[in-house]
């Protein structure tokens, strides 16, 4: 079971630059030559956004590419899909709609 599992994620590994994140960042109006400068800041994913819409047509995309290439089911490639955007999407703006608005406080109102 090792084994299949190791081919399976060094063959993910190998789309990740080829393929996945060249597609990622063309959606959002940047050029693959930008992923090596881009990649090396720290929450580099968090630079652009893009709509939930934006989002689950690129999830759609990417688990018909893991099925292709590595020849996942459908439910192994949403899942792969999942957790390649969880940790590398763009934000989609949903963290800035859950953002509660700042209010100041003097000191009577801590009392």
């Amino acid at each position: 079971m090792g084994h299949v599992y190791d081919f399976i994620s060094s063959k993910i590994d190998s789309l990740v630059f080829s393929e996945f994140l060249p597609e990622m960042f063309r959606r959002v109006g940047l050029k693959e030559g930008d992923i090596n400068d881009l990649t090396k800041l720290p929450n580099w994913f968090s630079s652009k956004n893009w709509t939930e819409k934006d989002e689950q047509e690129f999830k759609e995309w990417l688990v018909g590419r893991i099925r292709y290439k590595v020849r996942l089911t459908k439910r192994a490639a949403e899942q792969v899909a999942g957790m390649f955007i969880l940790n590398y999407g763009w934000s989609t703006g949903i963290e800035k709609q859950l953002e509660l608005p700042l209010v100041e406080l003097n000191n009577n109102d801590l009392i």
